[in-house]
């Protein structure tokens, strides 16, 4: 039929590096729906909303009396989004480069949940947090055949996150006084550029693509690299 519909569960994880030494690792599942609908000719429409749920390991780093010293605790992760994007599949050629305009809105919500710290000389208790995403980005496919079956990739891609701030940091330091914390302001606007490469291997499809942005709520680069077979 006209309608392709795809569902996928996962796992992820992660680990990124604090001040002080400190530390958070992540892991979590997913189950990511969607739907992909002919609008027009070649433009099409996709629709999907996902859901993530984990902990996290936490561990805050810090000077006490002037050596260091830590606090962890482990809260619960979740995370739910929605998506709607509009591509014009080969919007027109310039040779043998074809090139793929495309509009793409999403939202979602991160919730750290409440935790209390154990270990080191200043332990803290957190109150939970949701972080807000509300991304709209612009941007261009392009693809180009190659020999030996491989095809070269390339995408262009502005992006604007309305909110402006994320959320505050509020809690106690046990036994001591309580905090509230201003959410750190967010980098609204960035580009994006990538680079990559796609071809068969192994009876199945494989790709490979460099990832590059400027200054933004996005990592400053990334390497993706992807095999699929149908069966």
């Amino acid at each position: 039929g006209p309608v392709q519909l795809n569902v996928s569960v996962g796992q992820t994880w992660a680990k990124q590096n604090q001040v002080q030494n400190g530390r958070t690792q992540a892991d979590g599942t997913y189950l990511l729906a969607e739907a992909l609908l002919p609008v027009h000719g070649d433009l099409w429409a996709v629709l999907g909303g996902y859901g993530h749920w984990g902990t996290a390991d936490v561990r805050r780093g810090y000077l006490n009396a002037g050596a260091q010293d830590y606090s962890s605790g482990k809260p619960a992760t979740d995370t739910w989004g929605l998506r709607g994007r509009l591509e014009w599949d080969r919007a027109w050629q310039l040779g043998n480069t074809e090139f793929s305009p495309y509009a793409d809105l999403s939202y979602s919500e991160s919730r750290l949940g409440a935790y209390t710290e154990t270990g080191g000389g200043f332990p803290a208790r957190f109150a939970a947090r949701t972080d807000k995403a509300t991304e709209l980005r612009l941007g261009l496919n392009a693809a180009k055949p190659l020999a030996n079956g491989l095809t070269l990739t390339g995408v262009f891609e502005a992006a604007h996150r309305f909110e402006k701030s994320g959320p505050a940091t509020s809690g106690q330091m046990l036994g001591l006084f309580a905090f509230n914390l201003p959410g750190k302001s967010n980098q609204q606007d960035w580009l994006r550029v990538g680079a990559g490469l796609e071809g068969n291997l192994a009876s199945g499809k494989a790709s490979l693509s460099l990832n590059v942005t400027s200054r933004g709520e996005t990592p400053n680069a990334w390497l993706a690299a992807n095999w699929q077979k149908a069966f």
